[in-house]
């Protein structure tokens, strides 16, 4: 079992049963938060030790104590069986870089939420009806999307509820065809700072350090900042609004350089550029 490095966590171990075609049990399985961050920045949610007969037939929502209502995954894992034995743990971050597979085995890791399916709106009472948000499945997306977008800076405390269903045809209520064997957590993270840090390395194409490249920043306001990258072709900015979006890009006399556009949940520090020839 994986337990994450935050002293914000809150768990609720009693294992999730799934069924074919319906609702888990319990449904919703719920953490009661009190006294969380005053200043709510990054959520986490983990699902320990989960398996499953065929992932790609599952749905999980999460709804906060408001009743902001967010899909965490569907239609992923595809048809490739977790076992029992073989469980994995999913961690579900903004800031993890990659999405759960469309329709290969789902493996241990952090993930940002994920739904494979376009539109997913379709569990039962006693969960809330939809509409729900939607993150898609492109890594980074926009902050709408994201959990920062949809649960930060918001009163943490109150009951979280988790509604997990399986979509698989016919009902078979007797025959238990996966879960969640340890549980779930919440993790609720303070922002940083109140401004928060950009950082990378520019590179040439072979992957060295570019010095005196000039890397500008482009806020939501039309605001341009610029740095000039050190002798290893390092660079940063800090005082960067979180929940806000920018535009990154980078000047070479030799080399030419895709532009970014990035979407701050917090510090982030291997924002790197790689020219072309």
């Amino acid at each position: 079992m994986i337990v994450n490095d935050t002293a914000n966590q809150f768990r609720n171990t009693t294992p999730i049963d799934t069924f074919q075609g319906i609702q888990a049990a319990p449904y919703p399985s719920n953490i009661t938060v009190a006294g969380p961050p005053l200043n709510v920045h990054r959520v986490r949610v983990t699902l320990y030790d989960f398996y499953h007969s065929a992932p790609d037939n599952l749905k999980v929502l999460l709804v906060n104590p408001q009743g902001r209502k967010y899909i965490l995954m569907g239609d992923a894992g595809g048809p490739v069986a977790i076992t029992q034995n073989g469980h994995v743990t999913l961690t579900f971050t903004d800031l993890a870089g990659q999405v759960l597979p469309d329709s290969t085995a789902l493996t241990r890791g952090k993930f940002e939420p994920t739904n494979w399916q376009t539109t997913i709106n379709d569990f039962p009472a006693p969960a809330p009806a939809g509409p729900y948000v939607q993150p898609g499945s492109t890594v980074g997306g926009t902050i709408a999307q994201t959990l920062f977008g949809t649960f930060g800076q918001l009163d943490a405390n109150g009951v979280w509820s988790l509604y997990i269903r399986d979509d698989n045809g016919g009902n078979a209520p007797q025959v238990i065809n996966g879960g969640v064997q340890g549980g779930w957590g919440l993790e609720l993270l303070p922002a940083t700072a109140a401004g928060v840090e950009i950082s990378g390395r520019v590179l040439t194409p072979d992957g060295r350090g570019l010095r005196n490249a000039t890397v500008s920043m482009v806020d939501s306001q039309g605001v341009v900042r610029t740095a000039t990258t050190s002798s290893f072709g390092y660079y940063s900015f800090d005082g960067i609004e979180a929940g806000s979006s920018i535009v990154m890009s980078v000047e070479s006399r030799r080399y030419r350089f895709a532009p970014r556009i990035i979407q701050v949940i917090d510090t982030l520090t291997d924002v790197d550029f790689q020219g072309q020839e």
